[in-house]
């Protein structure tokens, strides 16, 4: 058997995304080296986190490389001829909490000498399809108290005249945030 059990980095659990085929974790920045722990489904497997062995478990610390970093994991069952190399990302937690736009009614919109994102409307519509996506997926957008990822949809009544919805753009790594970015949508 050359299944894994588990990987774990600094204690947290990385995910297999089939996808990419590969095993990955998001981390923050502002850290330079992981402890990177493979766990064999088999006890008495042999382990590798890139070069560094053991039986049934292998820990090696491994160094951030910006970005990205691609650490080999390789596991043999215990007939000592089958074996198996996963990789394992561990990606870094984007800084970017740029907006990438705003469209209203399925219209892209761009902001006004106010810096504002404005729409007129007819008296007899009663909503508007707002959505406001980040540059980054990752990022969270926070409109009016609700927290969406990467981009925020939502039905928003109109109630008055005149209604101001309030967003921010928050990086996933969780700092910076920009805004607050207004709304303003008027009703003729």
């Amino acid at each position: 058997d050359t299944t894994l059990e588990k990987i774990e980095i600094d204690g947290l659990e990385a995910t297999w995304n089939s996808i990419t085929g590969r095993y990955e974790i998001k981390v923050n920045r502002d850290i330079n080296s992981y402890s990177v722990e493979a766990i064999a489904t088999e006890l008495t497997a042999e382990v590798s986190v890139d070069g560094t062995n053991g039986t049934h478990t292998a820990t090696k610390m491994v160094t951030n490389q910006l970005g990205e970093t691609i650490v080999p994991i390789r596991v043999t069952a215990p007939n000592t001829i089958t074996s198996k190399v996963y990789n394992l990302a561990i990606i870094e937690k984007s800084n970017n909490a740029m907006l990438g736009y705003v469209k209203l009614n399925g219209k892209a919109v761009a902001p006004n000498g106010d810096g504002e994102y404005y729409l007129e409307v007819v008296s007899k519509v009663q909503s508007v399809l707002v959505e406001v996506g980040a540059q980054h997926d990752g990022a969270t957008i926070n409109l009016e108290g609700e927290d969406q990822t990467g981009v925020w949809r939502g039905t928003k009544v109109l109630q008055t005249d005149l209604e101001e919805y309030d967003f921010t753009i928050t990086a996933e790594n969780g700092s910076p945030t920009t805004g607050p970015y207004t709304i303003k949508i008027k009703t003729s």
